[in-house]
């Protein structure tokens, strides 16, 4: 299996840096990351940790610049076999291209499509995955609006990260 990560408000609680990131104050950002600020969601470190153990592969597809999206990650201390960041594609969300690059750099590309899933907090996102083609999973833990993105139809809905090991890991769905 394939999982494709949002960035911001699906692994990471990153509301704080909003304001800072619209105004493109990146130093201050970076402070917010480093000073704790922004965190991950609980239960998100050891979800990413199974996925490893378990050798499915894992990416972030985000919108968020390459260098914020690695200082999240070595932050962390994720292990993340690629990431599609805003300067990688020409087209955005919710265009299909950052899947589909993603999937390129997984050499990944002609993967079983019900076996790649894209989870995200947005509208934009559930779109984003049918666009492309792949198992749209909507993340509402971090969401900001979960009625737009419950209106997108998304194929699996979760309400919290336990649930990522529950309907993906632990069984079949």
């Amino acid at each position: 299996m394939i999982f494709l990560f949002d960035l911001d408000q699906t692994l990471i609680n990153s509301v704080s840096a909003k304001k800072y990131r619209d105004n493109k104050n990146w130093k201050k950002v970076y402070e917010l990351i480093y000073d704790g600020s922004i965190c991950e969601y609980d239960g998100i470190n050891e979800c990413l940790k199974m996925i490893n153990i378990l050798g499915h592969k894992i990416g972030i597809v985000t919108s968020a610049p390459e260098t914020y999206t690695k200082r999240i990650i070595e932050k962390f201390k994720w292990s993340i076999n690629c990431t599609v960041c805003y300067h990688d594609t020409k087209n955005k969300k919710p265009h299909p291209e950052p899947i589909f690059s993603a999937l390129k750099k997984l050499n990944c590309y002609d993967y079983d499509k019900k076996n790649i899933f894209f989870l995200g907090d947005s509208a934009i996102d559930i779109k984003t995955a049918k666009n492309a083609g792949v198992v749209s999973v909507a993340c509402l833990w971090g969401s900001e609006n979960k009625d737009e993105i419950i209106n997108e139809k998304p194929d699996f809905i979760l309400r919290e990260v336990k649930e990522i090991y529950e309907k993906f890991l632990k069984t079949n769905y």
